[in-house]
């Protein structure tokens, strides 16, 4: 099953800015045999980390020696964001990284609550892991949680 999420946040001025609330980035995949170019990757992460106020993951797998593995720059997109105190918000149900960091997040330290909330709440969290969860179940809970945040 695949899983998108498109986010999108309206300005108090009630007018789209998708500039300022909705950041993405394609990472550039190597062609044949080529090496990626992690260099630029680094930079791309930072880059994101900087912007972050809320941070989505999703998913966040891939194929290594023939087998489906939580993908490594996931895990450095999350230290990053998570360095400069940005909301993490793992939708679990979609397997992968965002398993696993929401996993770590559950019953972790980071306050999930007030104004410096930091991750979603431990009840949030399992609602986000929930694996017969619907798309739609799994994007309003997302949603939910932006508006409950974001006051």
């Amino acid at each position: 099953m695949t899983y998108c999420f498109i986010l999108l946040i309206m300005a108090q001025s009630c007018h789209w800015d998708f500039d300022r609330r909705l950041v993405v980035r394609p990472f550039p995949q190597p062609v044949g045999d080529a090496e990626p170019d992690r260099q630029h990757w680094a930079e791309l992460r930072g880059e994101l980390a900087r912007l972050a106020g809320i941070v989505v993951f999703v998913g966040g797998a891939k194929i290594e020696s023939g087998g489906l593995v939580s993908a490594t720059g996931v895990f450095e997109e999350r230290a990053l964001a998570d360095g400069r105190g940005a909301f993490l918000l793992p939708v679990g149900a979609t397997g992968g990284a965002a398993s696993v960091i929401a996993n770590e997040l559950l019953t972790s330290a980071l306050p999930s609550a007030g104004s410096n909330a930091r991750r979603p709440t431990d009840d949030e969290l399992r609602i986000l892991s929930d694996a017969s969860a619907t798309p739609d179940q799994l994007a309003d809970a997302v949603l939910k949680i932006i508006k409950r945040i974001a006051r």
